[in-house]
């Protein structure tokens, strides 16, 4: 039963010495996982602006063509049903967000990319980025060197004094101020009367106008 404990112990301390860095890695992971939230949701925001514009230019195309826009646009933008322009809006707002989340997770920086970021944000003279690397070519059955030793407990110290949400802030991008707009004119685009731009409904126009025939036979 010692014998257990002794082995316990043993590999406990073999995997407490393997990590090296505990608060710098611990504060890069936290600001990577902090990108990726940013970057989705910018890709969201600008899902969301592709489907309002198509939404608008949907709804924009048939209130001022009508029947004639089938004639020479392309297919995708002439639907007259509310329903087929809701329907296109969002497969192309399904379409960029799935764009952009595998691009978040293709393009994340890794750690030495935020390490040498966090270096140039706090003034850190390259703390985080030297050890890191120090870190990650030491080999594992490497006796403790002095000197890189203190270097990494520099950038520990310096990792544990840092805010690393400050290095990835989570605010939205400026084009979301486009996105009400946009609503506000979908809204404006599907409740504005078809004869306003000279283009009225045919019963409106069949019942609502008199024809010099129609006073001739009176």
């Amino acid at each position: 039963m010692t014998a257990n404990r002794d082995k316990s112990r043993a590999l406990a301390t073999d995997g407490a010495a393997r990590i090296w860095l505990p608060f710098v890695q611990a504060g890069l992971l936290r600001a990577q996982s902090r990108w990726r939230l940013r970057a989705m949701l910018h890709g969201a925001v600008w899902s969301m602006i592709l489907g309002f514009v198509l939404f608008c230019a949907l709804g924009a195309t048939t209130l001022l063509l009508e029947g004639e826009a089938a004639r020479w646009l392309p297919r995708l933008l002439v639907a007259h049903s509310l329903l087929d322009q809701i329907a296109t809006s969002a497969i192309a707002f399904v379409c960029g967000l799935v764009v952009a989340v595998l691009a978040t997770f293709l393009l994340a920086p890794d750690l030495a990319a935020l390490a040498r970021a966090a270096d140039h944000r706090f003034a850190l003279k390259e703390r985080l980025s030297t050890a890191l690397e120090v870190a990650t070519a030491r080999p594992s059955d490497a006796a403790q060197d002095p000197v890189r030793a203190a270097l990494l407990a520099d950038a520990e110290q310096s990792a544990s004094s840092i805010d690393m949400r400050a290095l990835v802030s989570l605010r939205l991008p400026r084009a979301a101020w486009g996105v009400p707009a946009l609503l506000v004119t979908a809204l404006l685009l599907h409740t504005v009367p078809p004869d306003m731009f000279g283009r009225a409904t045919p019963g409106a126009s069949a019942g609502g106008y008199a024809t010099p025939e129609s006073d001739s036979l009176s």
